[in-house]
Parts: C-alpha cells; sequence; structure tokens
C-alpha cells in the first residue's frame, strides 16, 4: 500500500479554532467538509490530543478558516506544528471573534464558517465533530490552498496529529 495516495485525495486546507472560557486555540486541518445542504452543515476531523479537540467538546462550537494559496509559512508552522498547550497561536496573527467568541483568521483567510456540534463520532484516535453552520463570510476571491499544492509545491510534510500523518 502506498500512502502517498492519500495525497491525491482533493481537499483544502483550514484553520480549525474553537474556545472555552479564558482558552482558545486553532490548527491546521485538511478533513473539512460540506455534507449537507439543509440544513447547511460541515464536518471537521480532529486528533483526540488537539487541544482544540478538548475546546469544541467543552463549547459545542467552532469555526473553520480557509487557507489561500498565498498562506505564509509562519500560518503552517504555528497552526501545524506546535501545540496549543504550549504556545498562544493566535497571539501574532490577524484575526477577529465570531458572536459566539470563536477566533478566525483574517490573515490569509479567504472565507470562514462559524458552526455548533451537532453530532460527534468517535474515530479511535481521532473525532469527527458535524457542525450546523451558523454564519459564514468570503474575505476575498483569493484562490483557496488545496493539499496537493502544500505537499507538491510547497514540498510541506503533513503534522504527527493529522490524519494523513506517515513516519
Amino acid at each position: 500500500m502506498n500512502p502517498q495516495a492519500f495525497f491525491k485525495l482533493t481537499y483544502g486546507l483550514y484553520v480549525v479554532s474553537s474556545n472555552f472560557e479564558t482558552q482558545e486555540s486553532g490548527f491546521v486541518c485538511n478533513t473539512v467538509m460540506q455534507v449537507t445542504s439543509d440544513p447547511q452543515q460541515i464536518t471537521v476531523c480532529t486528533h483526540k490530543h488537539n487541544l482544540t479537540t478538548e475546546l469544541i467538546q467543552k463549547s459545542g462550537c467552532f469555526a473553520v478558516s480557509v487557507l489561500s494559496k498565498n498562506s505564509k509559512p509562519q500560518i503552517f508552522g504555528t497552526f501545524g506544528y506546535r501545540s496549543g498547550h504550549d504556545i498562544s497561536k493566535f497571539e501574532k496573527v490577524e484575526y477577529f471573534r465570531t458572536a459566539n467568541q470563536l477566533p478566525v483568521l483574517t490573515e490569509d483567510c479567504i472565507a470562514w464558517f462559524e458552526c455548533e456540534v451537532s453530532q460527534t463520532i468517535d474515530l479511535g484516535t481521532h473525532i469527527l465533530f458535524i457542525g450546523k453552520v451558523l454564519n459564514n463570510e468570503i474575505l476575498n476571491d483569493n484562490e483557496p490552498i488545496t493539499y496537493a499544492y502544500y505537499h507538491e509545491v510547497l514540498k510541506l510534510k503533513s503534522p504527527k496529529n493529522a490524519p494523513t500523518f506517515h513516519e
């Protein structure tokens, strides 16, 4: 079996974020997709050890920031390879808060979604959250980054908690 085949599945890269009380965090996610249009729902898949997963479970809400092809490497470094347990990820980036106080990137972001968890599915190492979209907005018309572009053009690796990580 060739694990590189998974890089041929086409999907984008996003920052999934959440908060609870005084904590906030986010991570680069490649497993976001729309699953229904009525009601409007999207899914995100998060590793059980991510701080963001814990915050989503406590708050019942999450946000998705759609990253662009022009995203700076620092976004991937901060949100993809650093733990929210160790650093304040939103400290050095441009962002705003939604009506539910969820942090949403404006830097390198082309659209965003604010969601309320409607279902949770335990997948072993990961949790699949299905969220009802409460609000969203398009910020600009830049092109979204794909996972293929991330690997083939930027030559970046999958973080250890990503569903597609391989040693």
